[in-house]
């Protein structure tokens, strides 16, 4: 296993240090022992990918009652034994995540135990972008690709031996994978023991476990290819068809937090967050009342501030049920209470909160976003800042270390290049 523990210092960074704080720049924090530590990386990256001879060791054992959660891509079928994510011991097959050749053609399928302990999903599409969830729970074995779950029975013995990144774990490494991986996380007993992210240190890449606080390097040979850096930018700006899904449920959120400004389209009122429905989806933007425009929130109340300006709005939900709460422009301390007109009709959507809004003719012509909190019952869910890959706008959640993508049309206009 190769990792690196140690801390740089003098660079530029961005993204949490180990006690979960976010920060930008030059910049020293202390650990809870009084040392000075920063992180141990120079960038963030998109992803890392393998050539074949590339693997990371992860230092985690799988567990009866296990999970792993990756972001996976697939460049090319190797041998149709290509393992993600495995391990194995030469008597019990382990864990292998992975792209097998069938009669039905190369399936994604994950195997656990005894070899005939395996669940094969029905995606096919084995080359596009991925996310897998698989789990062994209650000896049931399953595996979801994108949110398409199937499942197995398990039974056998798992090795105690580490699970590997990029190939199988075994006396000798081997199915080795020609993939790229753009994060992966790993519960053992329901806790939650590695959550890696691709990161570099000048060009040489590796996984950074926000965990351990470790970079995981390759054991293998030759060299990652690095995906681009993740650099952070000032702003995002939709056009009227862009629109990102946070993941998070509107009848869950409890508070949000968000810069941004938001123009109303032709007196009609706009959403700087929404759902698709063309009524419950109206959640909070912009509103026209006659010839002035204000933030508001539902559908009631006459608003605060001025949408067409930069602002900092804090909103509270008193009641999901009685969907009430209260909006407070930062910049100048103003609010006031917001009511449904009535919970059937324009209500909290009950769907995914997006950014930007959802429903085509409520989307706004220019409308920017700076970052965005959300909270629910569980506190801080989502801390989205906006970003660039290359020339790709997507918003950056620093409490998962993931990407969130564009799930509308066209591009996003991306704000300048943040230095502090």
């Amino acid at each position: 296993m190769s990792y690196i523990g140690t801390n740089k210092v003098g660079k530029l960074f961005f993204g949490e240090h180990k006690l979960g704080k976010a920060y930008f720049g030059e910049d020293l924090v202390y650990d809870s022992a009084g040392g000075s530590t920063v992180l141990p990386y120079d960038a963030k990256i998109e992803f890392l990918q393998s050539s074949g001879t590339q693997y990371i060791n992860t230092g985690i054992k799988p567990t009866t009652n296990f999970k792993c959660e990756i972001k996976a891509q697939y460049v090319q079928n190797n041998n149709g034994f290509d393992t993600m994510v495995g391990c194995y011991d030469g008597t019990n097959y382990g864990v292998a995540l992975g792209l097998q050749s069938t009669s039905g053609g190369n399936k994604l399928y994950i195997q656990f135990g005894g070899g005939s302990s395996y669940a094969a999903s029905s995606v096919t599409s084995t080359t596009a972008l991925h996310t897998f969830v698989t789990q062994l729970s209650n000896n049931t074995l399953s595996i979801s690709v994108d949110g398409t779950a199937n499942t197995a029975t398990y039974s056998g013995s798992l090795p105690n031996i580490n699970l590997s990144l990029f190939a199988r774990n075994k006396a000798t490494v081997g199915n080795f994978t020609n993939a790229k991986i753009y994060y992966c996380k790993i519960w053992n007993g329901g806790n939650l023991v590695f959550d890696a992210i691709p990161v570099r240190v000048g060009q040489v890449g590796y996984m950074y476990d926000r965990i351990s606080g470790n970079l995981f390097g390759n054991d293998g040979t030759g060299s990652f290819t690095l995906g681009d850096d993740i650099i952070p930018i000032d702003f995002l700006q939709a056009t009227g068809t862009q629109y990102i899904d946070t993941g998070i449920n509107a009848q869950s959120v409890t508070r949000f937090v968000v810069k941004g400004y938001c123009y109303p389209d032709n007196g009609n009122n706009t959403q700087l967050l929404g759902g698709t429905a063309q009524g419950a989806g109206t959640f909070f933007g912009a509103r026209t009342n006659g010839t002035t425009s204000n933030w508001y929130c539902m559908a009631s109340g006459s608003g605060i501030g001025n949408p067409t300006h930069t602002s900092t709005i804090d909103a509270t939900i008193s009641s999901t049920s009685s969907q009430t709460g209260t909006l407070t422009d930062l910049a100048n301390n103003t609010s006031y209470s917001f009511t449904s007109f009535s919970s059937g009709s324009w209500g909290f959507p009950n769907e995914n909160l997006l950014i930007f809004g959802g429903y085509s003719t409520r989307r706004s012509p220019n409308a920017r976003c700076y970052s965005l909190q959300i909270y629910t019952s569980s506190g801080l869910v989502r801390d989205f800042i906006p970003v660039r890959v290359g020339q790709t706008g997507y918003m950056y959640d620093k409490v998962s270390g993931q990407l969130f993508d564009n799930n509308g049309t066209g591009s996003f206009i991306l704000g300048n290049d943040k230095t502090t």
